[in-house]
């Protein structure tokens, strides 16, 4: 035994409680860790033959009694057994060995016998026990009275209680018969010996300049909120008949208790008084826990002191005692039937539902314009009340009449009175002739109450007493802000904790709390094996090595340790974590861990079976710190200006790695220490590390050329991006020819970049809507109810794209929102900031790191393309705030402004155009490109009156400039929207609205989307609505470029258009051009240009079919396109499909077969020259509304036009879908037999699943080529190519012999997979999971089944504890 380990016992023994003689205080610590050393020295059966000597030792046959001695000194049983370390199972194991050898009589007579006597012998030594500790020994006689109160069941019940299910307890019988003979010095003063007892209940009040109150009750009320809620309505009413008024404001402070005073129900009824005036404000206080210092506590100290020295044997003598024990005198009273009344039936139908209604400690009610409003702080010192800008639900309607409101009816027959007065005539040697007569009259009156029948509360001794209390007008002059902040408070937080938010509502259920493992930690192991007793091992941890993964306990409890060792080294399988519970072991009430251990021969071993990763917990913590960062903000706390700032800069702090090829392992190790930096403020250090880490990996920093990169190349940066999942940026790359590539920060590529960041323009009065009008109000947030924490969650699902300044993605974003258990606190967070975000004007310094974007500048080949990422988590709380307002948005927009969420809205410009272009009366239509620098400030006053709802975010996002990091240097974006932002769209297409009313004045029929605007008509009033743009689209910041303006031109009005337009700069064309995607003019043009975009598809056609967005897009935008799609789908059978599945050449069966989704058992790889009419008459269908709006100038959007939109997608879908059906008809009609069979099993539910899965590596879903082409070969019963000719057992190889062979090892492949997939599964909820156990041989039973297995050895594939319950 290491000296560590002694001291570190020897202290936890001394320090031990035993019994009330402190037995092991009077043992020195050298001579429990002599024991200790002594008796774990001993091997197994050493420790039992030493055993069996000690009982012997011990024990008195006289008694049957056992007296246990160290150094001299007797000790309980309790101290003696800490001492040695020996568990009492094994000690009441071995004892009761050694009374069967020392009590004659026959085997089955012995065990009884034996088992009835150490039963009877550990019932009297804990009555001994009981009776030191509880009872007052007579120092002449030596006899021990326990109290007055104690009678003989109630003793039996707590030894009972103590030893149930320990297989040693006694009858009441034999314990009543052995405590008369063994313990006849133990007794209970006769005159109260099993008599009837009455439990006194004391509720005290204290109205500090009004008086003092103390209400007694019997027991004959629930002590609940009914019985605090009438003792508060008795005091007021007491206050008003004194003084004939209540003050303005009512300071309560209560017990924190739920069950009597922290409820909805006292909750309500204070709200009550204020909806009624009784109270113009109403502030309730807890007081926290371990009070002691209260005046409260104080008047009840004095009521404890008094009565310690004086006796009270009637009600009367009770009362009569408080009122003397405390000065002034208190005004003492017993409660009866008519001042109790059921408050919780009277408010409870009126009530809202509420959550974490109990963790505040601070709550105020008021009335403001007439609406009750109900907040809370969970401390006084808090700044502000919460929620910040509403109010909590208290109540669901407010007609609540106090005529309702019934007295309590008491039920009597729980005091069991008949008893007490039956026991009141014993009492006469005791008492005195006044006192039992006065417990009769008490006893008397007390039955009389039961009698009283329920009665309305006006009814009752108080009147009607919510009504006649004095009545305070409503105080409405204070606004609703002064209860969000009031003045007085001072109080900065520097650092806040996170707390539940107190919520209406259905309940959300809270994750359980982690944390990781840490030196110093009390640590409780649970093992598996019934040979370590199963309870918990109590130890302290030492050392944690993060490197090896392993951690050293030092055991405290010594009898469970292993062998002889006190400490053991303890090996983590895949974690170096354990899950963080809050319970309590015997005598330790600090957190403890609980891991899971298995005795193996080698040692013991922690199984793999934690429900979470270290880096899981370490996780948690840095969401955790998010969350209380984000809720900073949005509580306007003392960290509000840099709660934003923080929230950015922490992921590029804190989750940098080392180097490029770290492990996870390292990387989470940095992590921890990170944190622990972080939140001990030390920033510089983090920064220090932070620069030297991008200089190292500034040197490896290399530019990648895509233009440049062989096909190779190509390839495999194509792969590594699909295995990522970002299908969009693998897609960009190889279809996207003019770039590429990042350019260094030069002087060059600096100035290009602030050349196409203008300065800012101040506003023209012209173009303002209503310059001499006020704006429209703030929005209300009920507006933005619906953004909550599962929206939030919802929309991160659906991000996508690169990391801003923040460095976290929305991938990682994604995984921060969705994957831990803070996740949904996080949620709420930045819901909760963009709420106040929507309704709140705030300091835009508070914002500067929320709008910051990162400038990336590409190589367009010649020139500088900017390319500018918003931060994610703008993303994402900018699309959560149009899922919210969007329809607000999309109204204010109309017809005019087709980019602002509108169904279709792309597709209905493009149709709306082309139909104006083959009408008779139009001339010409100009396609106008123009610079996105929309004027910020006229944009931003103009929306406060166009869509209120969006206004104010805008405001706080757009007002000041916009930081652009790049490459170390920042820029300013001071004018237009910046990229990257949800919201930039709506801005813009609102922003422009008044330009767009003005062209209007033009006889010319115009779309918009965004700043791509295109007008149709005459050629004379289009050259008027260029006049008109360029004159006045500046104003708006809408600064048409000519040089990229064409005028598409009817062949007859091809020279007078010249005429008209000569000197614009427009380029007038008589062909076509292309407009949103698609193309408009001749059909000629059309034709060309769909036979050039195929061509770009077949040239890419074989790394991946994604690109079918785009030719479906053509295909719904340009009519009669059938015939060109057919060099598509040439390219598609005979290189694509070769080239994915090995096989060639593709029938018209086969390609019709891989055409159909793959939940009917294709591939999906549609045939484009067949669809093409179909998608062209669905988006003519779908958008047709929209358009003809668009045609007829119209500048509203009717209220159904959605609805419609959206039953004509459905009856799409629908077609869609029996067309598919019709076609798998006919095809399996025609199909062999073989090939109809495999196609049936695909197109069964998931059956053809992973073929719509993405190949991500991380999750196992990426197969190499050959892997793949074995698997479609499989799937729809080809022959794979490369089969050997023979199998391993001899015969020839086909696919049929291959799967069944048990030779060639496929039957045990799938088996052995199914079989760990089944038990990694099982592992995650029940215990002792493993495969292949063998079962138990069978002794002559007969099994039911012949396919049962009955031989020797026989084995189950998986087998697992508790899968059906706890005892299963």
């Amino acid at each position: 035994m290491s000296n560590a380990n002694g001291g570190a016992v020897g202290v936890l023994v001394v320090d031990s409680e035993c019994c009330p003689r402190q037995c092991l205080k009077r043992l020195s610590k050298d001579a429990l860790l002599t024991t200790h050393a002594y008796v774990w020295s001993m091997t197994h059966k050493q420790q039992k033959k030493w055993l069996l000597t000690e009982l012997s030792a011990a024990h008195d046959r006289r008694t049957m009694s056992f007296a246990h001695h160290l150094e001299q000194s007797k000790l309980c049983l309790k101290a003696w057994l800490k001492a040695t370390g020996i568990s009492k199972s094994r000690y009441y194991e071995t004892r009761l060995q050694y009374m069967s050898r020392y009590i004659p009589g026959s085997d089955d007579t012995l065990h009884k016998q034996t088992r009835f006597v150490i039963s009877t012998e550990m019932a009297m030594q804990w009555l001994d026990i009981y009776a030191n500790g509880n009872g007052d020994k007579l120092p002449t006689s030596g006899r021990i009275l326990l109290p007055s109160s104690t009678t003989m069941t109630s003793v039996y019940q707590e030894y009972t209680e103590e030893y149930n299910g320990s297989g040693y307890v006694i009858s009441k019988a034999s314990f009543f018969r052995n405590w008369k003979k063994v313990h006849g010095n133990i007794s209970i003063p006769k005159a109260m010996i099993n008599k009837a007892l009455l439990k006194t209940h004391i509720i005290g009040g204290l109205t500090h300049g009004h008086g003092e109150y103390a209400y007694l009750s019997f027991g004959e009320f629930p002590q609940d909120s009914n019985l605090t809620l009438s003792i508060l309505l008795s005091i007021l009413n007491n206050i008003n008949r004194k003084e004939h008024r209540l003050p303005d404001t009512l300071y309560l402070q209560m017990d924190n208790c739920s069950r009597e005073n922290k409820n909805k129900y006292v909750y309500g009824v204070l709200g009550y008084l204020v909806l009624k005036g009784i109270f113009r404000k109403v502030r309730l206080s807890f007081l926290p826990v371990g009070h002691t210092h209260e005046d409260i506590d104080q008047m009840f100290s004095r009521f404890s002191s008094y009565l310690n020295k004086n006796d009270a044997v009637t009600p009367g003598e009770l009362m009569e005692a408080l009122r003397k024990s405390y000065s002034p005198e208190p005004d003492v009273h017993v409660l009866e039937q008519s001042e109790v009344f059921d408050f919780k039936a009277w408010i409870e139908p009126h009530l809202e539902e509420m959550h974490n209604h109990v963790a505040p400690k601070h709550f105020i009610f008021k009335l403001v314009d007439g609406s009750l409003v109900f907040k809370y702080k969970y401390w006084a010192t808090d700044p502000k009340w919460e929620p910040y800008n509403s109010s909590i639900q208290l109540f669901t309607n407010t007609d609540i009449s106090p005529t309702t409101l019934q007295s309590l009816v008491p039920n009597i027959s729980a005091l069991n009175l008949s008893q007490v007065v039956e026991d009141i005539d014993k009492l006469t040697d005791y008492t005195t002739e006044v006192q039992v007569q006065e417990w009769k009259i008490f006893c008397e009156r007390m039955n009389q109450q039961d009698q009283l029948s329920r009665c309305p509360f006006t009814q009752l001794v108080y009147g009607d007493a919510l009504d006649g209390m004095h009545v305070h007008a409503a105080d409405n002059s204070k606004q609703a802000a002064e209860l969000v902040h009031e003045e007085g408070i001072a109080c900065l937080l520097e650092k806040e904790v996170a707390r539940p938010e107190v919520y209406n509502g259905v309940y959300r259920p809270k994750a359980v709390s982690q944390k990781p493992l840490c030196e110093g930690d009390m640590v409780a192991v649970l093992p598996e094996k019934d040979q370590f007793t199963g309870k918990p091992w109590i130890g302290l941890c030492e050392t944690i090595d993060t490197t090896t993964s392993t951690f050293v306990i030092q055991w405290i409890v010594l009898e469970i340790r292993s062998q002889n060792s006190t400490s053991s080294k303890i090996s983590i399988i895949n974690t170096a974590a354990i899950t963080f519970y809050t319970c309590v072991i015997i005598f330790l009430v600090t957190p403890i861990y609980l891991l899971t251990v298995v005795h193996k021969p080698s040692g013991l071993e922690i199984v793999a079976s934690f429900p979470t990763t270290v880096s899981q917990l370490t996780g948690n913590c840095v969401v955790k710190e998010l969350t209380r960062l984000f809720n900073s903000f949005a509580n306007a706390s003392a960290l509000e200006s840099v709660a934003l700032k923080a929230a950015v800069v922490l992921p590029s702090l804190l989750l940098q790695r080392t180097h490029a090829k770290s492990k996870a392992k390292e990387d989470v190790v940095q992590l921890e220490r990170r944190l622990k930096l972080w939140l001990k403020g030390d920033l510089n250090t983090l920064l220090v590390e932070g620069r030297a880490i991008q200089h190292l990996l500034s040197r490896k920093r290399t530019i990648t050329r895509t233009r440049s990169a062989s096909m190779g190349e190509k390839a495999r940066i194509f792969a590594k991006l699909m295995m990522e999942g970002k299908v969009k940026s693998a897609l960009r790359m190889i279809a996207n020819d003019e770039c590429i590539g990042v350019l260094p920060l030069t002087d060059e590529v600096l100035q290009s970049l602030k050349g196409k960041h203008p300065t800012r323009n101040e506003a023209i009065h012209t173009a303002l809507v209503a310059p001499n009008s006020p704006p429209e109000l703030v929005p209300n947030i009920i507006l933005f109810d619906t953004l909550n924490a599962e929206l939030i969650r919802k929309v991160s699902m659906e991000t996508e794209g690169a990391a801003g300044p923040s460095d976290l993605d929305a991938t990682a974003w994604r995984h921060l929102c969705c994957s831990f258990q803070s996740s949904f606190d996080l949620c709420a967070a930045l819901a909760s900031v963009a709420k106040r975000i929507c309704t709140t004007f705030i300091d835009p310094k508070c914002l500067s790191a929320f709008v910051a974007c990162r400038l990336v500048p590409l190589d367009k080949c010649p020139g500088v393309r900017p390319i500018g990422i918003g931060e994610t988590i703008q993303r994402i709380i900018g699309k959560a705030i149009l899922a919210t307002i969007g329809q607000n948005i999309i109204d204010a927009a109309g017809p005019l402004q087709l980019c602002v969420g509108q169904q279709a809205g792309c597709e209905a410009a493009v149709h709306a155009m082309s139909s104006l272009y083959d009408s008779q009366t139009t001339e010409a239509i100009l396609l106008v490109d123009a610079l996105n620098s929309l004027n910020r400030e006229v944009a931003l006053r103009n929306i406060q009156h166009l869509c209120p709802s969006l206004s104010v975010v805008l405001i706080n996002t757009y007002r000041e400039d916009i930081d652009l990091f790049v490459d170390g240097a920042t820029l300013l974006s001071t004018e237009g929207t910046t990229q990257g932002d949800p919201l930039a769209m709506a801005m813009y297409g609102i922003g422009i609205l008044p330009l767009i009313k003005k062209l209007q004045t033009c006889d010319v029929t115009q779309t918009w989307y965004a700043d791509d605007a295109a007008a149709a008509g005459s050629t004379a009033y289009i050259r008027c609505w260029w006049d008109m743009i360029t004159k006045a689209g500046p104003m708006f910041g809408y600064y048409p470029n000519a040089s990229k303006t064409h005028l598409i031109v009817k062949q007859e009005y091809v020279q007078s258009a010249k005429g008209l337009f000569d000197g614009s700069g427009i380029t007038v064309i008589a062909d076509g051009d292309r407009y949103l995607g698609a193309a408009i003019g001749t059909r000629t043009y059309i034709e060309q240009y769909v036979k050039n975009k195929i061509s770009e598809f077949i040239a890419y056609s074989a790394f991946c079919h994604g690109l079918i967005g785009k030719w479906t897009y053509l295909a719904r935008t340009i009519p009669h396109s059938s015939e060109l799609f057919i060099p598509l789908e040439n390219a598609i059978r005979t290189i694509f499909l070769p080239s994915l599945t090995g096989q060639s050449p593709f029938n018209d069966t086969d390609r019709n077969m891989l055409a159909l989704p793959t939940r009917l058992g294709g591939l999906g790889i549609i045939n484009p020259s067949l669809l093409s009419l179909y998608h062209y008459a669905t988006s003519v269908n779908v958008t047709s509304a929209l358009a003809n709006l668009v045609i007829t100038r119209a500048t509203l959007m009717p209220s159904d036009l959605g609805i419609q939109q959206l039953e004509e997608k459905n009856l799409a879908r629908n077609q869609r879908k029996a067309m598919e059906t019709a076609s798998v008809t006919e095809l399996l009609a025609i199909l062999p037999a073989k090939q109809k069979r495999s196609v049936e099993i695909a197109s069964e539910k998931g059956a053809s699943s992973w073929l719509n899965a993405l190949p991500i590596a991380r999750h196992g879903f990426a197969l190499h080529k050959s892997a793949f082409r074995d698997a479609i070969c499989l799937h729809y019963g080809w022959q794979p190519p490369l089969l050997p000719s023979h199998c391993i057992c001899g015969s020839i190889y086909t696919v049929e012999h291959a799967m069944n062979c048990p030779s060639g090892g496929f039957p045990s492949i799938r088996h052995n997979e199914v079989q760990d997939l089944t038990s990694a599964f099982l592992s995650e909820g029940c215990h002792n999971v493993h495969t292949e156990p063998t079962l138990q041989p069978l002794q002559g039973e007969h099994l039911k089944y012949k396919s049962a297995n009955g031989e020797v050895g026989a084995r189950l594939d998986v087998a697992a504890q508790n899968f059906w319950g706890k005892n299963h």
